[in-house]
């Protein structure tokens, strides 16, 4: 939000609504700097013993990798 104040692109209109610029681009922008991922020294390999458990990238069965079945959550 400061980033889109600073740069002047947030107005509050004269019935009071507030309106961004390019509203649907940064929405997409903040839903990839915001994404859960692993940083390229971190990420999962053959040379560590970790195991992912949960990605909340994903919903259901999936965001767990199969260890719990949806019936749990």
């Amino acid at each position: 939000m400061n980033k889109l104040v600073e740069e002047g692109e947030v107005k509050v209109l004269v019935n009071g609504e507030i309106y961004i610029k390019n509203l649907e681009e940064k929405r997409r922008e903040f839903e990839l700097i915001t994404r859960n991922y692993f940083e390229p020294e971190y990420e999962i390999s053959s040379n560590n013993m970790f195991v992912k458990i949960i990605d909340e990238n994903y919903q259901g069965e999936e965001r767990y990798a199969g260890f719990l079945k949806e019936e749990c959550f």
